[in-house]
């Protein structure tokens, strides 16, 4: 999904790319997030710009497999290098 990005954002509310949209996300979903049985009692983070371009779809089918959606980040550098800093 990442190397299409662009296109399907330039391209929102055709019914074919939300639909690529939304298997990518659910391929997410289901291949990674459901490894993990603290996934559904706890908020999950996402960082990065595909989560957060596209966090409306993330989260309605996070809540669809009710999963609670913590923060999503665009870029995540800034919290990183601040939180660094802090233990100094």
């Amino acid at each position: 999904i990442a190397s299409f990005a662009i296109f399907l954002a330039e391209n929102r509310g055709h019914y074919m790319i939300e639909n690529i949209i939304e298997d990518g996300i659910n391929d997410f979903i289901t291949a990674h997030l459901y490894k993990f049985p603290q996934a559904w009692s706890n908020p999950i983070h996402f960082s990065g710009s595909i989560a957060y371009g596209f966090k409306d779809v993330l989260i309605d089918l996070c809540n669809s497999y009710e999963l609670t959606v913590g923060s999503i980040i665009k870029e995540p550098m800034p919290g990183l290098i601040k939180f660094y800093n802090s233990k100094q």
